[in-house]
């Protein structure tokens, strides 16, 4: 869960002008995930859409993979809302427990992030996961419905019974887990860019 089988970057493909003046695509103001909101103004106006095997776009170690993301949690959660509204609009319901799901994936990848990059201590990861619960829009990830073990995941029992103990212990153990693969990719990046 949580793939995209669609490439959503707006840079990796081409456009007819005529799709663009019929989409009327307004700013969303979101720096994360901009080229998803992109699409998915474009993509109703879209007669077909042609991939190509060849993939002339990637994503590189660095950046926003090297440090703690801000924007990450509060943008996605925008693009959380434009979907949601989308899908009421073209009665696609079919969808909504995927962008739950990723709303989960979503927060469990900031609260990673906030651990893996030390931004706060441990204290003060576990109070800012309590605030952020708050905000209603966690409620709609309890609403999955097509795929009960997804309501069976440790980190979904944590968000119902409000533990931030545990949702704290069950990312840092995610992060520990994923040490090796992080300084990986850290090496080979490092021989990429200095050959």
């Amino acid at each position: 869960m949580g793939i995209n089988i669609l490439s959503v970057n707006m840079w990796g493909k081409l456009y007819r002008k005529s799709s663009l003046n019929a989409a009327n695509i307004q700013p969303t103001g979101i720096t994360t995930g901009e080229d998803l909101a992109f699409n998915l103004q474009l993509f109703p106006y879209l007669s077909k859409i042609y991939i190509l095997k060849e993939c002339g776009y990637n994503y590189r170690f660095g950046g926003m993979t090297t440090r703690y993301n801000t924007c990450l949690l509060p943008d996605l959660k925008k693009l959380y809302y434009i979907k949601k509204a989308l899908i009421d609009k073209y009665q696609y319901h079919k969808v909504s427990d995927y962008i739950r799901i990723e709303l989960k994936n979503v927060l469990k990848s900031d609260i990673c992030q906030m651990i893996a990059f030390k931004v706060r201590s441990p204290k003060e990861i576990k109070n800012r996961i309590s605030e952020e619960l708050k905000d209603p829009i966690y409620k709609d990830i309890m609403q999955v419905q097509n795929h009960p073990a997804f309501l069976e995941d440790p980190f979904i029992k944590a968000i119902a019974a409000y533990d931030s103990n545990m949702r704290y212990d069950l990312c840092k153990k995610q992060v520990k887990k994923e040490i090796p693969i992080r300084l990986l990719k850290k090496i080979i990046s490092f021989i990429l860019i200095h050959i």
